[in-house]
C-alpha cells in the first residue's frame, strides 16, 4: 500500500506533474501509515503543499517519528483525527 502511495505521489502529485499549489489529504485506517511515509520521504514538499490533513480512524502516529518539534506544531495546526465512537 505504501508503494502505491509513493507511485501516485511521484507520477501524479509532485509539483512537476500537478499544478495545484495546495493539497488536502483524507486518510482512513492504514492510509495514515501511507501519509506518514509520504511525510518521511517528501517532507519539504509535503509541508509546503499540504494545507489540511484529516485522519479518520487512522494509524497515524508514525508521522511523529519523522517530525521535529516545529514540524509537529505545523501538523497539529493543519491536522485533525476523527476516531470512531465506541458504542456503549
Amino acid at each position: 500500500m505504501v508503494e502505491h502511495t509513493e507511485y501516485v505521489w511521484q507520477n501524479y502529485i509532485t509539483k512537476s506533474k500537478c499544478p495545484a499549489k495546495t493539497l488536502s489529504i483524507v486518510a482512513h485506517s492504514a492510509g495514515g501509515r501511507c501519509t506518514a511515509a509520504l511525510f518521511k520521504e517528501h517532507k519539504k514538499e509535503f509541508l509546503d503543499r499540504v494545507k489540511s490533513l484529516v485522519f479518520t480512524d487512522a494509524i497515524y502516529h508514525d508521522i511523529f517519528n519523522y517530525a521535529n518539534k516545529s514540524d509537529q506544531a505545523k501538523l497539529a495546526e493543519i491536522g485533525v483525527h476523527f476516531k470512531a465512537f465506541k458504542k456503549v
